[in-house]
């Protein structure tokens, strides 16, 4: 049914289940090892702190974000890293304002550190819109200095009142 309209197809599956990991591997899907962690908005409080080290991409941020995302997907935490062809096109879907995807550069000293991609979509299990916190990326010398809990933070006061689970 999808064949043409998706470039990945992603399943969630429990590691118990062995039966249906064995039906995902004999159609072709690789397991990833990883994890997920959801939270319902209704059971956050956001935090009204200011978030100064945040603010969305801008039409001239295209080749740092690119520049950052190869080195996310070098860094062997993504199953198939993605050619340069996505970061352009993802970068522009985002600029465009479209309804599904909002990126935001993460930044340090007047430079982009890092950056992060949400997306949204209807989730039947939640009952409503789901925001989900795609890549996050933050360059080695900057990580451990709080830039990504801000980033949590203004990511659940950001999305509190339009999602009703952040994942």
């Amino acid at each position: 049914e999808y064949q043409g309209k998706a470039k990945l197809y992603r399943m969630e599956v429990e590691k118990e289940n062995d039966r249906a990991i064995a039906l995902y591997k004999r159609m072709g899907y690789r397991m990833l090892d990883y994890r997920q962690a959801t939270k319902a908005s209704r059971d956050t409080v956001p935090d009204p702190a200011p978030t100064p080290h945040i603010r969305p991409f801008s039409p001239g941020d295209q080749e740092n974000f690119s520049h950052l995302a190869q080195q996310f997907h070098a860094s062997g935490l993504i199953d198939t890293p993605a050619p340069p062809s996505h970061f352009r096109d993802t970068f522009q879907t985002v600029i465009s304002h479209g309804p599904h995807q909002d990126g935001f550069m993460i930044c340090k000293d007047g430079k982009n550190v890092g950056y992060a991609l949400v997306g949204f979509f209807y989730a039947n299990e939640a009952g409503g819109m789901q925001s989900n916190l795609d890549e996050m990326f933050i360059l080695p010398p900057y990580r451990g200095q709080g830039l990504g809990k801000e980033f949590l933070r203004f990511f659940e006061r950001n999305y509190h009142d339009r999602v009703i689970v952040y994942r």
